[in-house]
């Protein structure tokens, strides 16, 4: 790793210019306020150690490290940012400011950190190979194990550790146990956001809504954005996430009475905003016993103002 922060590098990237340098000290306009001066500089930072400061008594940003910078500006939770460095340009710090840069958090939600038990899943755990979940879709949703001990004892032996984030940040985490069910911490409200969000809404095209995590692995196995509720109601909070997000949906809910009531409920949230389509699924099914892409490619869709309840149930 090198002695200090890769700063000149790293200002590239995000397209900052740098005025002067002397010594140590870089200076470059503040990328975090508009100024109507054409100043060459009004901000400095040292190339050892990353501290940053604005001269602009308006906007007085400050830091300690570039983690702090990049993330401010990106609007990035500082763990990921301290990832985003690390992957790009070698750079890790041994103790990142973590309270920093905080963002504005959404009310109702607590930014968190995962659990130092926490591992990555391994790419020949049974849902890759048994159940044929894509193993890149399961990293890229994070899912893992949590190797918490009670004793000689693993307390999640038996469940598969799903965090939740949102713009970037952890607010939320369950376990999902082989034999079937969820386990929630207590105090994360789920209605507050959507399972698989943050790298669902980078595609802005479409997004299928769907009942549970594993309903999102198998969907986006198959190809397609997918998000899930986490449950059968479908809250106004997340009906927002969604019209702010993506151009149309699909629901793909389970072909059961609680799948149509959730079908139901997100026609009367979002019917008449965005262009809704429900994929049809054999009755009794859920969206992850649809196992191979061939019969995925063969449900019927159909627009969501052509559904009728009692014609499908």
């Amino acid at each position: 790793m090198p002695a200090g922060p890769p700063i000149v590098e790293i200002f590239a990237e995000l397209g900052i210019k740098i005025s002067v340098r002397t010594g140590k000290e870089i200076k470059y306009r503040c990328p975090f306020h508009k100024s109507s001066r054409q100043q060459s500089h009004n901000a400095s930072m040292n190339e050892a150690s990353g501290a940053w400061n604005c001269y602009n008594g308006s906007c007085g940003a400050r830091g300690k490290s570039i983690i702090g910078f990049v993330a401010k500006l990106k609007q990035w939770s500082v763990e990921y940012t301290r990832e985003w460095i690390k992957k790009h340009f070698g750079y890790d710090e041994d103790t990142a400011v973590f309270d920093e840069y905080k963002p504005k958090p959404v009310k109702g939600l607590r930014f968190r950190r995962l659990p130092n038990t926490y591992r990555a899943l391994r790419y020949d755990d049974n849902l890759v190979t048994k159940d044929g979940f894509s193993f890149e879709v399961l990293q890229q949703l994070r899912v893992g194990y949590d190797l918490e001990k009670d004793g000689d004892t693993f307390v999640w032996a038996a469940a598969k550790f799903i965090p939740f984030y949102l713009h970037q940040e952890l607010v939320g985490w369950g376990y999902r146990f082989d034999e079937g069910g969820y386990h929630y911490l207590p105090d994360f409200t789920k209605s507050l956001t959507l399972y698989g969000y943050d790298s669902a809404a980078i595609y802005k095209d479409h997004v299928v809504l769907c009942e549970g995590p594993r309903d999102v692995w198998r969907i986006r196995t198959h190809g397609m954005n997918a998000v899930a509720i986490c449950g059968s109601s479908f809250s106004t909070k997340q009906a927002n996430l969604v019209l702010k997000t993506w151009k149309k949906v699909y629901l793909c809910f389970d072909h059961d009475k609680a799948g149509h009531g959730a079908i139901l409920k997100a026609l009367k949230e979002i019917g008449g905003m965005i262009p809704i389509y429900i994929i049809l699924l054999p009755v009794g099914a859920d969206p992850c016993e649809i196992k191979t892409k061939e019969d995925w490619n063969s449900l019927e869709i159909i627009r969501g103002d052509e559904y009728d309840l009692k014609s499908y149930f």
